[in-house]
């Protein structure tokens, strides 16, 4: 009677061990929960997204996780070169760097990029560093002008420097306080012209933490400080409302290269 408890147990360790043998993985099949690689972005505001590479090839291993580009180009092999970028007004005299945003795109290749230039301040330049070389789009976008772009050709060595003319434009500063120096936390905001016809801008405020990506149309809320920028020279009514109801106007004059200010004080 002792024998028939020990054959019930090793019954089953069998079966334990045969569901553990089936719940293993195949012998060189991808691991489902291996990390994603996300090589580079795939056009305005998309990414390409893949696993990286685990078998070998004729001509060698596999590349190492996050060695190919989007277009199975092995990044590693891929030269690369700097580009220097100057804004020039119409007068050829190089614009300021404060307020000035670059950004820098491929022209038919979505390889990696994308970076932030280094600024020089002093010599009013920018440089875009270890970029793979082939054709870019810089697009210059600022408050004291309009949206402008350049074409280049990025080389390994002597990148010739990106020359990009900007026409001049002014900005208007808008803060709004109440009479105990607190703020509303949003207050909405109508540009229009001496005609009395919405004026479309580019809005930003600034956040808790940082400026906010602008904005473009004739109205948009702002929380304490907002700006509206690339504006052409003249006039303008700026109209207000914050959320408790209370609502003002002030006329406003805007200079090609400076930035007005605007300040509401809310008095309910």
């Amino acid at each position: 009677m002792r024998i028939l408890p020990l054959l019930l147990t090793l019954v089953a360790a069998a079966a334990v061990l045969g569901v553990l043998l089936l719940r293993s993985p195949t012998p060189g099949a991808p691991d489902l929960d291996e990390p994603v690689i996300e090589d580079a972005p795939a056009g305005e505001g998309g990414r390409l997204v893949g696993r990286a590479p685990v078998d070998g090839g004729p001509d060698g291993p596999a590349a190492a996780p996050g060695a190919r580009g989007p277009v199975g180009i092995d990044l590693r092999t891929v030269k690369r070169g700097d580009l220097d970028v100057v804004l020039v007004d119409a007068k050829g005299e190089r614009v300021p760097t404060d307020g000035v945003q670059l950004m820098i795109e491929r022209i038919g290749l979505p390889l990696p990029g994308r970076r932030l230039p280094y600024r020089d301040v002093e010599a009013r330049t920018w440089t875009f560093r270890d970029e793979p070389v082939g054709r870019v789009r810089v697009k210059a976008t600022g408050w004291h002008f309009f949206d402008a772009h350049g074409d280049a050709e990025v080389l390994a060595e002597n990148t010739p420097p990106l020359t990009i003319t900007v026409q001049p434009a002014g900005a208007i500063q808008v803060r709004v306080t109440r009479s105990d120096g607190t703020a509303p936390t949003r207050t909405h905001c109508t540009l229009v012209d001496e005609a009395d016809k919405p004026v479309e801008a580019w809005w930003q405020q600034r956040g808790a933490y940082r400026v906010t990506p602008r904005v473009r149309g004739t109205e948009a809320d702002v929380g304490p400080e907002g700006w509206i920028t690339a504006l052409p020279a003249g006039r303008y009514r700026l109209d207000i409302e914050t959320e408790a109801g209370f609502r003002d106007k002030a006329w406003v004059d805007v200079t090609l290269g400076e930035t007005a200010t605007v300040a509401f004080t809310v008095t309910q």
